[in-house]
């Protein structure tokens, strides 16, 4: 098939192109690389070695997501690009409207006018507060799954997947798991943030890349299909994380001030993703550290 993936260098978008080109799919890839807010060169390296085709675009445009579809008659879209959280102010209120709600409705319209059979939209584990979202990121993203069930009654397919926390190697290096992962390497103080309190899904970049792909082709039940995509264990805080790597490297966490350990509690449920796409994430929580630090060593050296 052909496949055009939006925020194609991102930390799950050049891993979604990997697992596609490996499937034997053509893929087009577009995204901002100017202005971008990490280094983005190792991935986007990684996926031109691979054959990804690659177009610069703003979404937020209409004219340039135009010009994309112009490029090929895509059979499906996995649309990735999107603001990542940051701290609220005015000027990043103004960016998660332009990038995760403007940009995705023009993808939509795209897809609509050029004959799109699906489109598979990253959502986040955020959007699961319904209508009580904590932040302008989780609002937006809650927003583009009711923008992607109207789109159904236009005649498209959508599959909206909350993704957990996401970590392995090469993800970014402003991300929280990143830095209480690094914060344990260099024996430094834990980062202050809520994440140590409340408990989250997380799932490994393995896991995602292969459970998005595999809905390129799959039969779905539905024209909408809400799904949150996770481990298959108990959900954890950035505690049990700095816990799970100091056992892995034999060093001692340094917790915040006032910390307190918590049970680790349910997790979604990901059989009907199973039952959709004949799979589901396997990675937990420890193999996915692992592999994660080791990939830091290895970038260290």
């Amino acid at each position: 098939m052909n496949v055009l993936v939006t925020g194609c260098h991102g930390f799950v978008g050049h891993n979604v192109c990997k697992a596609l080109l490996e499937a034997g799919h053509r893929v087009v890839g577009t995204d901002r690389l100017e202005g971008a807010i990490s280094d983005k060169s190792a991935r986007v390296k990684a996926i031109a070695d691979a054959g990804l085709e690659y177009v610069e675009a703003s979404l937020a445009d209409p004219a340039q997501v135009d010009a994309i579809f112009g490029r090929a008659q895509f059979d499906r879209v996995i649309h990735l690009a999107a603001q990542f959280p940051v701290k609220h102010t005015r000027q990043t209120v103004d960016q998660y409207i332009a990038s995760n709600v403007t940009a995705f409705a023009n993808v939509l319209e795209s897809c609509r006018d050029h004959g799109v059979g699906r489109v598979i939209y990253s959502s986040s584990i955020t959007a699961k507060h319904g209508a009580r979202p904590s932040s302008m990121y989780a609002a937006t993203k809650q927003f583009g799954e009711l923008m992607g069930h109207v789109y159904t009654r236009l005649g498209l397919e959508i599959v909206a997947l909350r993704l957990g926390a996401v970590y392995g190697p090469m993800m970014r290096d402003d991300a929280g798991i990143w830095k209480v992962t690094n914060s344990v390497l260099d024996r430094r103080p834990m980062p202050k943030t809520s994440a140590f309190n409340g408990l989250h899904e997380m799932v490994f970049i393995d896991d995602v890349a292969r459970c998005m792909a595999a809905f390129v082709s799959a039969e779905l039940p539905v024209p909408f299909v809400l799904e949150t995509l996770c481990a298959p264990e108990a959900s954890a805080n950035y505690g049990h994380v700095a816990e799970m790597v100091g056992e892995i490297t034999g060093l001692s966490p340094i917790m915040p001030s006032g910390y307190q350990p918590r049970q680790r509690g349910p997790v979604a449920d990901c059989a009907a993703i199973e039952r959709i796409i004949g799979d589901a994430p396997k990675i937990t929580l420890r193999p996915g550290l692992e592999s994660l630090v080791k990939s830091i060593r290895e970038g260290a050296q």
